[in-house]
């Protein structure tokens, strides 16, 4: 009975000591936009929402690097009849290069999968979609910011980087009543390194994804 009682209070801590180095945290956000075109008769004002979230889960082998990963999830529309939906997977590797108080600066290195489908439906016309994959390797710095032993601020800085990509774009259009017929079948290489000065000093949003994680 001993024994057992030992055996369980030893899985205990262990269980405790591994929660403690797992996170979990995330982004959310709502971009909108509207134009309005007066040159035409009657006047045509489109708008178009898109809605990001972002859920991310780690875990922390020491102090210095901890490994995780996020889901990208896009969805997307531009009035009624157009729509777009993302979805990807970016696993990451964390090593801590600098900690000076509650401030922090970590080198990320990732790899993203991602995939977009776009669909835009004309009545009486017909259907347009189009879908994309991309899988990319990247690596960027990350500002990090303690506000408790559980809380930290992140801001991933895209404005540094360094990207590999390769994609593959395959569109169609299906007439109403008829048969689908490819419009576009295309792959694409990409590679990125430097800084957008632009970016900084313009304060581009997209350019600094802020989020938060909770250490159990």
């Amino acid at each position: 009975m001993k024994k057992f009682f030992l055996i369980a209070l030893l899985g205990l801590a262990v269980s405790v000591s591994m929660s403690a180095q797992v996170f979990v945290g995330g982004q959310i956000g709502v971009n909108t936009t509207s134009n309005t075109d007066k040159n035409v008769d009657p006047v045509l004002t489109a708008s178009n929402t898109t809605v990001n979230i972002n859920p991310n889960i780690g875990y922390k082998l020491n102090d210095k690097m901890s490994v995780g990963g996020r889901l990208d999830l896009t969805f997307g529309s531009a009035g009624a009849n157009n729509s777009t939906l993302g979805f990807g997977l970016v696993p990451y590797f964390r090593y801590t290069v600098l900690n000076f108080g509650r401030f922090g600066i970590a080198a990320e290195a990732n790899i993203g999968i991602h995939s977009t489908t776009t669909t835009d439906k004309t009545p009486n016309v017909g259907v347009a979609k189009s879908n994309k994959f991309n899988f990319s390797i990247g690596a960027l710095p990350v500002l990090l910011f303690a506000l408790n032993e559980h809380f930290t601020l992140e801001a991933n800085l895209n404005v540094l980087n360094l990207n590999l990509g390769f994609g593959s774009t395959k569109a169609t259009f299906t007439p109403e009543g008829g048969n689908a017929r490819t419009t576009q079948d295309k792959s694409d290489f990409n590679f990125g390194l430097g800084a957008n000065s632009n970016s900084v000093f313009g304060a581009a949003i997209g350019a600094v994804t802020v989020g938060f994680t909770y250490a159990f």
